[in-house]
């Protein structure tokens, strides 16, 4: 374990082989609605001997995939699109045929088996799974603040009863049991 807690230990004598980033970005569009936009790349540190596109350079993508959902102040989706750029075979674009079947789903509790009903198993990619899974985290990190401080009265995003904000009991310091929460969240707090 590291000495200090922000940082990891010093790793062992290594060599790199692999990347994947992942990104993503949330924007609040002109009309009012929010675009979450994501994209991951994997990408060998080696000269990849891929199956149908042959030789990959160092450094090219073997995956290349990006999403976007366009989403309302309740977090419903009301557009979903997706492209591949980079995959590994032709084959895989059938992957994001069922990709617009995610609108009406709500981005919160049950994102993930909204995503999974839609693109799980045989009918979708893990990667865009992955990918799409990591769209909400973007979308509260995106919205919640900006609504708290530029349109406080919406305040953040509330959780499923409505009242009570919606990352209480997801974390270690937003515990119902936490100073933190005894802070910020008074009425919220429960005391052990």
């Amino acid at each position: 374990m590291a000495d200090d807690l922000r940082d990891l230990p010093a790793a062992a004598s290594r060599r790199h082989i692999h990347t994947r980033r992942v990104t993503s970005q949330g924007f609040l569009r002109d009309d009012g609605l929010w675009d979450i936009d994501g994209e991951l790349f994997d990408e060998k540190s080696y000269i990849y001997a891929d199956r149908e596109r042959g030789p990959l350079p160092a450094g090219m993508p073997m995956h290349h995939m990006r999403a976007r959902i366009t989403i309302n102040n309740e977090m419903t989706v009301l557009e979903a699109h997706a492209a591949m750029p980079a995959l590994p075979f032709a084959y895989c674009s059938g992957a994001l045929a069922g990709i617009t079947n995610l609108k009406g789903a709500c981005v919160g509790s049950g994102w993930r088996r909204s995503v999974d009903a839609v693109m799980g198993g045989t009918k979708g990619c893990t990667h865009m799974r992955e990918l799409f899974y990591a769209l909400a985290t973007t979308a509260f990190q995106t919205i919640s603040a900006y609504r708290e401080q530029h349109m406080p009265q919406q305040g953040p995003p509330k959780g499923s009863d409505g009242v009570r904000p919606f990352f209480l009991n997801q974390c270690h310091s937003w515990a119902d049991t936490s100073p933190i929460v005894r802070l910020y969240f008074p009425k919220f707090y429960r005391d052990v």
